[in-house]
């Protein structure tokens, strides 16, 4: 049973598609949120415990991140120079 056919798809890959299917942006762990933005995943630990970073979701002991607000977070720090408040 090696065929990728037979596989059970992984939760990830459910809950992204039931997002899609119903038409909204998929929740994302903290690895997928760390990819997605370019960091590290133990900088949104660090952004969770000091404050700074993205919003983000508990359910139990997951963390969980919603696309829209990471695009808003990351929108939020764009600056046109090193001089720029921020």
């Amino acid at each position: 049973m090696d065929s990728t056919e037979d596989r059970k798809p992984n939760r990830a890959g459910r809950r992204k598609r039931i997002a899609e299917e119903q038409g909204r942006p998929p929740k994302l762990t903290t690895e997928e949120a760390a990819d997605y933005l370019g960091l590290g995943r133990s900088t949104l630990a660090k952004y969770r415990v000091f404050g700074g970073g993205p919003p983000y979701s508990k359910r139990g002991r997951r963390v969980i991140y919603d696309l829209n607000d990471l695009d808003a977070w990351f929108a939020a720090g764009r600056r046109r120079s090193t001089s720029d408040a921020g």
